[in-house]
């Protein structure tokens, strides 16, 4: 791509990259480690004219398409917590996200041939207004403890 000047990578991960998920902590980990790690390579291969694109598809395409291997079951996961209840979910399920998982691939094929692909974009209403709404928390935290983030700058330390 950097020979030919030009390029682009897709890379599908899931709402849960965007936010944290109870139940999901250790795929809301991975898929942020990602998202972020494609973050920082799309600045990385910015200047050879090759784009990045993150495609978020709503959680079920992950949770439901891929084979999930369970770890034992603790006792403080029990069969009503969120922990608990998604693991009946995903043991007991054979549903298919059939509309998801469509909707995922024609966006996926709607970014090809784009001049200026978005950085990211994500796939279902759902989907966009959970990131809204953690959105709209993260910009009330940063107004509610700004002068707090703001105390921590170095220019008020007279270290120098």
């Amino acid at each position: 791509m950097r020979k030919q000047f030009f390029g682009h990578f897709v890379n599908i991960t899931d709402v849960t990259g965007n936010i944290g998920t109870p139940a999901l902590s250790l795929l809301s980990g991975a898929m942020h480690a990602l998202e972020g790690y494609l973050e920082a390579l799309a600045c990385e291969v910015a200047p050879f004219n090759i784009k990045v694109t993150i495609v978020e598809s709503p959680m079920e395409v992950s949770l439901l398409t891929i084979p999930v291997v369970l770890a034992d079951q603790l006792p403080q996961y029990g069969s009503e917590t969120p922990v608990g209840k998604l693991r009946g979910l995903l043991t007991t399920s054979n549903v298919f996200p059939e509309r998801a998982f469509r909707n995922t691939i024609l966006t996926v094929v709607s970014l090809g041939g784009l001049e200026n692909p978005p950085g990211r974009i994500v796939v279902g209403k759902e989907a966009i207004g959970q990131i809204k709404d953690k959105l709209a928390l993260l910009s009330e935290d940063l107004e509610e403890f700004s002068a707090i983030s703001i105390s921590a700058d170095y220019e008020n330390y007279n270290i120098f």
